[in-house]
Order: structure tokens, then C-alpha cells, then sequence
């Protein structure tokens, strides 16, 4: 499982290996690629696509709806010349790809979908575009790497994972060289990114987000608010809800929202920019990242048998794949396993009080949404001073 030791986020990991593996790194990082390209962000949306089943969507990083953005914002900052290309022709797509591949690794976009670790909903299917370095091809199937989750598909897995997002159908992140950048200054345009997206007053995309989000949950009379949505449907909908909670700081960022990658660019930034300030900051964001890890766990509280099984059951399978990597022919045990610890859960939610789990985390995302908004602040404060200087 990712956690604070990790610094991780598929984007940037993703653009480092492959610096890396042509020698144009440089003393560049993940974490100082992450916040150079804009660092963090926030976004949450419950719907309900179908007035069947609900989706949860929520976004831990810059332009977290729009990753192309990200990318092409770290492209510009480091100096670094590469290529886009798409193309709706699929045996196309897989020749660029391994002509790629003969001068090293590439990032492609694949439906979220066909990750299998990732537990991505049926539904969802065709909706989660997800970024992932192709390290190599082997016979017929493609090894990738996915914030150091690596993997293999097939040619005809592949295939269909790049096919199924409409926008994003056969894109591919081709690095040609690096330029030498002002390191220090692309910080500075980074954190100046960041503090104008985060501290927007923007209910969707910056910290009004999270004080919406925790009146949600614990709303009882709002057809958005969880209480109210949940609390006649089948309990499947919430546990999925609740999974995603989890899965979203565990497994899409690095433990804590990102909030721990962030901090270690914070801190990184300190020494480049030799302002003390940004390292002190930069603690602040580290316990950020405990405080979204703490609502992490309450989606599946230790206050709730079922919930907790489920939960360190998937916590299992991550350090499993961690260590031997993941394919995707090799989960029928844990998939067996992982559907009755779901029926548990699912039974166990049907008989006990909402409003005890729901409060609860409302009131941990309320706590996350003030040390937010006082961290932001004080980030202003040492960017408008570290002007001046």
C-alpha cells in the first residue's frame, strides 16, 4: 500500500522513469516533478448516474479532471520536448507504442477499468481515464508501471484498455530530450499554481469543496447528502461509496491525498529556494496527509467487523501485488475472498445506524477542510514573501 515513505503519484513517477531511463533526470524528483506541475487539489461529485447506482468521484491532484493539463504543464516547466499522439486506429496506436518502446519507456491513458486492483465498478467503465508508464513488451504482453505497481496485459487487453475512453482513445506521452531549466523558478510557478487553485473560492475544484463535502455526509435532507441517499437503497451502493473512500487516499494517491508528496516537494523546495519557511510549511502538509488517511480508515472502521475485514483484506492483496507484482489471471482466490467479505459488509451496514459512520467521517472532513484552508494561507504567505526576497 502506498503511505508517507513512498512520495508517490503516477503522473509524476511516470514522467521520472522516464527521464530517468534516457539520463535526463538530472536532480529532478517525483516530488519536485508533482509540485512543479501544479502540486495538489481537490474534487468531489456524488451522482447518480442511472437512479439505479451512485458514483463517487473525487481528485487529489492539480487538474485532477483534466490529466492531460497536469502533463503538458510539467512538459513546459522541465524543459521537456515530447509528443501527444492519438489516433482511433488501434493496430496504429500499438505500432507507435512499440516504436516508443525501442528507445525506452512511454505513458499512455487506459480505462481505469482494466486495472484490476484498482476495483473500478462496472459502470463505470469507459469513464476513468488513468495514466501508466509502458516499461517494455515481452512476447505478447505489455509490462507497466503504475506509481511502481507494475503489471502486464496482453496485446488484446491493451488494446481494448486504450480504446475505451473516447477522449483519450490510443494517447500517448512520447519524451524526445530535456532542456536545462531555472530550477528554482519553476517552483516558484508551481507553488504560485497551486495557491491560485487551491485558494480559489471554487465549490468544485479548490477548498469549499471539502467544507460541501462534509455537510454531505452527514445531511439528511438533501437529495445529495449521504444519510438521505443511502438510507432506503441497497447498502451495496454505500459500501462502494465507502470503498472508494478508502481505495481513492490508499491506492489512486500516495496514503494521505497526496497531502505527503506535496510535503516532500515543500521540503525539497526549501533547500533549492534556501527558505526555511516552506520547510516548516511542509510539515503542516505531512499531518494533513495522517488527517486523510484518519478519514480513510473511518469509510471502513475498525468500529465495524465486516468493514474492517474488508479492509485489511484489500490491504493484503496491495502488499501482495507490491511485491510480485499484479496479473491479471491470478485473482480468483482474492476475488472469492474480496465478494463474500463484501456480502459481510454489505449485511453488516443493512443492520446498524448510519449516522454514527457518516458523522463520524463528516465531522474528520470538516477537521480536514479548516487545516486545509489554515495551511493554504500560510503557503500565500511564504510564496508572496519568497517574492520579495
Amino acid at each position: 500500500m502506498f503511505d508517507q515513505n513512498n512520495y508517490r503519484e503516477n503522473i509524476s513517477w511516470g514522467i521520472m522513469e522516464c527521464l530517468q531511463k534516457r539520463d535526463l533526470i538530472g536532480h529532478l524528483t517525483a516530488p519536485l516533478i508533482f509540485g512543479i506541475s501544479g502540486g495538489i487539489g481537490i474534487g468531489y461529485n456524488l451522482c447518480d448516474p442511472s437512479e439505479t447506482d451512485v458514483v463517487l468521484t473525487v481528485g487529489f491532484r492539480n487538474g485532477w479532471n483534466h490529466k492531460s493539463m497536469f502533463i503538458d504543464k510539467a512538459t513546459e516547466r522541465l524543459g521537456i520536448e515530447a509528443d501527444i499522439l492519438s489516433t482511433s486506429s488501434r493496430s496504429k496506436a500499438e505500432l507507435w507504442l512499440d516504436e516508443a518502446l525501442l528507445h525506452g519507456p512511454c505513458m499512455i491513458w487506459i480505462d481505469a477499468y482494466y486495472i484490476n486492483y484498482l476495483k473500478v465498478k462496472q459502470i463505470c467503465a469507459g469513464c476513468y481515464g488513468r495514466v501508466v508508464e509502458v516499461v517494455a513488451k515481452k512476447n505478447d504482453r505489455y509490462i507497466l508501471n503504475d506509481s511502481g505497481f507494475q503489471f502486464t496485459l496482453s496485446a488484446e487487453q491493451l488494446g481494448l484498455a486504450r480504446m475505451a475512453i473516447k477522449n483519450l482513445k490510443n494517447r500517448i506521452w512520447i519524451l524526445d530530450k530535456r532542456t536545462p531549466v531555472d530550477i528554482g523558478k519553476a517552483v516558484r510557478v508551481g507553488i504560485k499554481d497551486c495557491v491560485d487553485n487551491m485558494g480559489s473560492n471554487s465549490r468544485s475544484y479548490a477548498i469549499p469543496t471539502l467544507k460541501k463535502w462534509s455537510k454531505n455526509l452527514s445531511d439528511r435532507k438533501s437529495d445529495t447528502g449521504w444519510v438521505a441517499m443511502f438510507n432506503h437503497r441497497d447498502k451495496h451502493y454505500l459500501l462502494d461509496c465507502l470503498i472508494q473512500c478508502f481505495l481513492n487516499v490508499n491506492i489512486f494517491s500516495d496514503g494521505g491525498g497526496y497531502r505527503y508528496i506535496y510535503s516532500k516537494f515543500l521540503s525539497e523546495s526549501a533547500q533549492i529556494l534556501n527558505n526555511r519557511h516552506l520547510e516548516q510549511i511542509s510539515k503542516d502538509y505531512f499531518r494533513l496527509g495522517g488527517l486523510w488517511a484518519e478519514f480513510s480508515y473511518l469509510a471502513l472502521s475498525d468500529q465495524y467487523s465486516s468493514l474492517s475485514h474488508l479492509r485489511e483484506l484489500m490491504k493484503g492483496r496491495l502488499v501482495e501485488i507490491g511485491k510480485k507484482g499484479i496479473h491479471v489471471d491470478e485473482t480468483i482466490d482474492f476475488n472469492q475472498k474480496f465478494r463474500l467479505a463484501m456480502n459481510d459488509a454489505k449485511n453488516e451496514l443493512e443492520s446498524i445506524n448510519l449516522d454514527n459512520i457518516l458523522s463520524q467521517m463528516g465531522e474528520s472532513m470538516y477537521v480536514i477542510y479548516e487545516r486545509e484552508k489554515e495551511a493554504m494561507e500560510i503557503l500565500e504567505t511564504v510564496y508572496e514573501d519568497e517574492l520579495k526576497r
